[in-house]
């Protein structure tokens, strides 16, 4: 199940932190892969909707049988599917959720909380500063959003809590196939402390002086003191 994981423990419980601090407990999920994520998620209390366009089916059976009541497993088009889940939301719902986009990408995920942020309290993109429109889309997020991201300086005390598994992964950074290429591994994994993602503050947010930097604030204070 979690070896088709690209998702760093530290950014999770990033998550889980901002997920606290404004008061969500109901978590969706677009973009399930090998499960952990979904299933760490509800082992902490929340309500989990895990939306996938490609299931594995060794990770749907294992969530089912790891998280069977905690974690709702919806398979398809999430472009679709949260548009479904969240427009209907009544305001105190709204104020309870939160949406992490691991499946659709960078301006392509923005399209879509384009048409839902006003129903969700946070919103998290994964791997915003990966492909062609990385660093576009990092900026872009930085001039129009209350956002804060793993690019932030206070993200360094929580990269440093992963040094000894980082360390681990090093051998798999250096290996090389008989024909001289690097080999690639599943989600990335040996360059997992290069994958970046933001969380972003949704209309739905309740209290309109909460921003992203005070969770960053607070998170590090609680995370590295």
């Amino acid at each position: 199940m979690f070896h088709c994981t690209s998702r760093r423990p530290v950014k999770i419980l990033a998550v889980i932190t901002a997920a606290r601090l404004a008061g969500v407990t109901h978590i969706i999920e677009e973009g399930r892969y090998g499960g952990l994520s979904a299933l760490m998620y509800a082992l902490h209390g929340f309500k989990v909707t895990s939306v996938e366009f490609l299931p594995l089916d060794a990770a749907t059976a294992a969530l089912k049988a790891l998280a069977a009541t905690d974690v709702t497993l919806l398979d398809g088009d999430g472009t679709e599917i949260l548009p479904n889940l969240t427009l209907g939301l009544t305001p105190r719902e709204a104020q309870q959720t939160m949406v992490i986009f691991d499946g659709e990408k960078r301006f392509g995920a923005w399209g879509t909380y384009e048409k839902i942020k006003k129903k969700v309290a946070v919103a998290v993109f994964d791997d915003t500063n990966i492909g062609a429109d990385g660093l576009r889309f990092v900026k872009h997020l930085q001039r129009h959003e209350v956002q804060w991201g793993t690019t932030d300086a206070l993200w360094e005390c929580h990269r440093q809590a992963e040094t000894a598994p980082l360390k681990m992964l090093q051998p798999l950074q250096r290996l090389r196939a008989s024909h001289g290429r690097r080999p690639s591994w599943h989600g990335g994994i040996q360059n997992l402390a290069a994958f970046h993602f933001s969380i972003v503050a949704g209309h739905a947010w309740r209290g309109q002086s909460a921003t992203c930097a005070t969770i960053s604030n607070r998170s590090a204070a609680r995370f590295c003191h």
